[in-house]
């Protein structure tokens, strides 16, 4: 795809489109779905799916030239972000957002593995009659309890 194509297809993604897994018979690109609508971005045509007996075939017809479809469309167009969108950029946010989410994801697994373990040290304080031992066990809940604390203060 040309940088304009994928410019515009990023624009389209902010927007809130989805970019089907169908692309243009004309020039290649993805059709996009946006507000009930599928097309093509660089054609501008909107895509009308047939049934064919043995696959779904998008095949895109002229865009109307319906005062109020036109209308839509500028509108769309109007909603979309400022031309120069960096690519670069884009696609660090979506690394980020991707890592901060399995971060995420991370800290709520060991979140739950310290409380599995502590609910094991209770039950090992509960059948212990040593006085050392009740001491280890509580020196290592704290610590526990602590970690827990420490998760809950970086979410």
């Amino acid at each position: 795809m040309e940088d304009k194509k994928i410019s515009e297809a990023v624009k389209l993604l902010y927007k809130g489109a989805k970019m089907l897994s169908y692309h243009c018979p004309e020039c290649g690109t993805p059709i996009f779905e946006y507000e009930g609508k599928m097309f093509c971005p660089s054609c501008g045509k909107d895509a009308v799916f047939e049934k064919d007996a043995k696959e779904e075939k998008p095949p895109v017809e002229e865009k109307s030239k319906d005062p109020v479809t036109e209308h839509k469309l500028e509108r769309m167009t109007d909603m979309l972000p400022e031309e120069g969108v960096d690519r670069g950029e884009v696609e660090k946010d979506s690394i980020r957002r991707e890592k901060s989410e399995k971060i995420e994801s991370e800290f709520e697994n060991l979140e739950q593995a310290l409380k599995l373990k502590l609910l094991d040290i209770a039950h090992l304080l509960e059948n212990t009659k040593s006085p050392d031992e009740i001491e280890r066990l509580i020196a290592i809940s704290e610590r526990v309890i602590s970690l827990l604390d420490r998760i809950r203060g970086f979410k």
